[in-house]
């Protein structure tokens, strides 16, 4: 076990006492001693690239643990898959790998005949077509406690109100610097993701290491502001006031890939619960009071001897005279509610 977590280890034990498992033995081969070479070194590299796959007996392993309840003979199986699967990692150090017998072969063939499971769609990125339906396996289940959300973003103006940039800055009286600004672009301009580069198990398709690529422009980025005694937030910052005020584009991918967190932090630090959208103008304040609209739009409705309230049904916040007292909703709600009244008044005389 890699992991002493008491719910992993209870079941290890019943599932141990059910089906008797015991830790497997055999005798592994070893290679002969032999002179370290350069012919020696390519045999023994040939060999560990020839005959160290593990992915065939691996995913017959997962088949049957995918099969549902297992039968004696399936456990036989997968422990002969097991043992098969621990030659062949040890191949190119050992160079012996047993011939499976034929009666072995025969079981374990009539029992991987099947499709990989389903939770290789995400695991492995197989097609609909390529794994079994889902069943009540245990990594099955999974996605059961996990669903499928759609999940629906909502940025616009009404939403989350008017964007100010300095919330992203550490230090809110900031001033952008042309000289930062060029520099990052000189480094962002230069992206190039094919010196990073890793194949993927089918050989037909390369996964570029966006990270790593993005990591290291961060890190020139900041090595660049340390060798002129800036500090890395007043350094961010000079860039973010630039980007945001004197130098507007739309693409900032690169921006947010390298400072993504680093301005997550910032946010973090200047909005709190009390920072809050003005119902009436969009924009965010920092709240005082109970009021739902900030000191401008409140000094704006006092002149007009108007006030802004919460309707109590659905939500929505009103606009209405600053001398009414009684109204606790919108008009439409109190409509409503006055209608309810009646309603239940006439089923009160009707008896």
């Amino acid at each position: 076990m890699v992991c002493n977590h008491p719910t992993l280890i209870k079941a290890a034990e019943r599932n141990n006492k059910n089906n008797k498992v015991v830790p497997l033995f055999y005798y592994m081969g070893k290679a002969k001693a032999e002179q370290l070479t350069p012919e020696s070194l390519f045999k023994g590299l040939s060999l560990a690239f020839t005959g160290g796959n593990i992915g065939a007996p691996s995913n017959d392993i997962t088949k049957i643990w995918n099969s549902g309840e297992i039968t004696d003979e399936e456990l036989k199986a997968v422990k002969w898959l097991v043992m098969q699967v621990n030659f062949v990692i040890d191949y190119a150090k050992t160079l012996y790998k047993p011939t499976v017998p034929e009666y072995a072969e025969k079981i374990i063939k009539s029992y991987v005949k099947k499709k990989v499971p389903h939770f290789f769609l995400y695991a492995k990125g197989k097609t609909e077509k390529q794994v079994e339906d889902s069943n009540n396996s245990t990594v099955n289940r999974i996605k059961k406690i996990f669903p499928k959300r759609n999940l629906n973003f909502n940025f616009t103006y009404g939403n989350i109100g008017k964007f100010d940039y300095r919330v992203l800055l550490n230090n809110p009286a900031s001033v952008g610097s042309y000289e930062v600004y060029t520099h990052y672009r000189s480094i962002v301009g230069k992206l190039d993701f094919n010196k990073s580069t890793d194949r993927l198990a089918d050989g037909d398709k390369s996964l570029y290491n966006y990270a790593a690529v993005y990591d290291d422009c961060r890190h020139r980025f900041y090595q660049w502001g340390y060798e002129r005694g800036i500090e890395p937030s007043d350094l961010l910052d000079s860039l973010i006031v630039q980007i945001f005020t004197k130098n507007k584009t739309s693409k900032k991918k690169a921006f947010w890939a390298m400072f993504g967190d680093d301005i997550y932090k910032n946010i973090q630090k200047n909005i709190s619960n009390s920072f809050i959208r003005c119902q009436r103008c969009k924009k965010r304040y920092l709240r005082v009071n109970s009021d739902c609209v900030c000191e401008k739009c409140r000094r704006l409705l006092d002149r007009r001897k108007r006030k802004m309230i919460i309707c109590a049904d659905c939500g929505k916040v009103v606009e209405i005279n600053k001398d009414d007292r009684s109204p606790k909703r919108c008009v439409d709600c109190a409509r409503k509610q006055i209608a309810n009244s009646k309603i239940v008044w006439r089923i009160i005389n009707t008896g």
